[in-house]
């Protein structure tokens, strides 16, 4: 039904280095799941892999907004993912003439 509607799924890989489809909803049909990549990128050290991930997005060195309005640099596929999931937002409000170009 979300699909239907156009909508964008994504999943977290996870960050146990080991084999993401059979630990997590990542190889559920219709939902990409994000794994992080490094500066190089190349798959992050900590992030899960496997057939079922779709893309990696940079998940090392990562900056994030934190407490008092300061910035914290973190790693994972949590950050990984709302940066793919930023991507998308751009690329799904583009009309099909932008995509062209």
């Amino acid at each position: 039904m979300v699909v239907k509607k156009g909508l964008f799924l994504l999943i977290i890989a996870g960050n146990a280095a080991v084999d993401t489809c059979t630990r997590s909803a990542s190889s559920t049909p219709l939902v990409f799941t994000v794994a992080a990549s490094n500066i190089s990128n190349a798959l992050a050290p900590f992030s899960n892999y496997g057939t079922c991930v779709d893309i990696i997005a940079p998940g090392v060195n990562s900056r994030i907004a934190y407490l008092s309005n300061r910035y914290a640099d973190g790693d994972g596929t949590s950050l990984a993912t709302p940066y793919l999931a930023g991507w998308a937002a751009v690329v799904q409000g583009c009309t099909s003439k932008h995509l062209k170009n």
